[in-house]
């Protein structure tokens, strides 16, 4: 497990969308992603409110970084198995944070 120097055990992790459904929880809507962390991990099931900047389909094959050794948290009537990273714009719109290089593995870790 990656370890942050101040031994946080935050363990982030390239993955790979494969899936993603829509759903709406009110107003709000979500994506609930199927994501392939490679062969140790396997895939993972995340939920994101990123439909601002990203459409259903763009999202299958993009890599993402993602917290994958946390405690499952529900949204809604789904459970999310990890914490997709993202970042706020100036108006509170969320942008995944995506490796630059798209020739990383997927289960890799991040150094932190």
């Amino acid at each position: 497990m990656a370890r942050s120097k101040i031994g946080s055990g935050i363990d982030c992790r390239i993955g790979l969308i494969e899936k993603a459904e829509d759903f709406y929880l009110g107003d709000n809507h979500f994506y609930l992603m199927q994501i392939n962390f490679g062969e140790i991990l396997g895939n993972k099931k995340g939920v994101v409110q990123i439909d601002y900047y990203y459409q259903k389909g763009d999202l299958i094959g993009k890599k993402v970084i993602a917290s994958v050794n946390i405690v499952s948290f529900p949204i809604g009537p789904w459970i999310s198995e990890v914490q997709i990273l993202t970042v706020c714009d100036s108006q509170g719109k969320r942008i995944l944070v995506v490796p630059e290089k798209q020739a990383i593995e997927i289960g890799k870790p991040l150094n932190i």
